[in-house]
């Protein structure tokens, strides 16, 4: 499996001897748990919808810490955000509200990934990479037309947006991608 050679290099050992992993993200973080998912020593804090540009508030950064709280502060930290922001939150943006400032909310995920990174850190973990695994997902019209959103962007459009919020980021803090090999399947 290609994301298993992607994260090779965190070997979680058994009977939690290994370096902890924890995973924060969206519901594209599920992807960790048929790498690790028997891994004693695997933290997934994932959920469904849950965006990027929300780390910033206080609410996400409180459940950040409570969380956190009683994993090893050896543990690498990955935060798999920015799909829900480019799939979805960019698309109603745009449908419902005619809203096009795509920079904006590359930035403001981007942003939202480094406060969370900075607050984790904040909490002794030194290890903390930022995560871009998941294509953009092409849904069938019938799915946007539950939420009376007739017009889409292009698919296209939201890969290069995934890929510049990828690139953003990685200039501030350590980040996995798999362009290279989602490109090649």
């Amino acid at each position: 499996m290609m994301l298993k050679k992607i994260f090779k290099n965190f070997s979680l050992g058994g009977e939690r001897t290994g370096q902890p992993l924890v995973v924060l993200g969206s519901s594209s973080s599920e992807v960790f748990d048929y790498i690790f998912g028997d891994a004693p020593n695997y933290f997934p804090y994932w959920a469904s919808g849950w965006s990027a540009r929300s780390l910033g508030k206080d609410k996400h950064k409180q459940y950040l810490t409570k969380i956190l709280e009683p994993i090893p502060r050896e543990a690498n930290v990955i935060l798999n955000f920015g799909t829900v922001d480019v799939n979805f939150i960019c698309r109603h943006m745009a449908a419902s509200k005619g809203i096009y400032d795509f920079k904006r909310i590359i930035d403001e995920a981007a942003e939202g990934i480094l406060e969370a990174e900075s607050l984790i850190k904040s909490q002794g973990f030194m290890s903390v990479y930022a995560s871009f695994i998941s294509p953009c997902i092409s849904l069938p019209q019938p799915y946007w037309d539950r939420f009376n959103q007739s017009r889409q962007l292009p698919d296209r459009m939201l890969g290069n947006m995934y890929y510049d919020l990828f690139k953003k980021t990685s200039q501030m803090m350590p980040a996995i991608d798999a362009f290279e090999e989602l490109s090649q399947t």
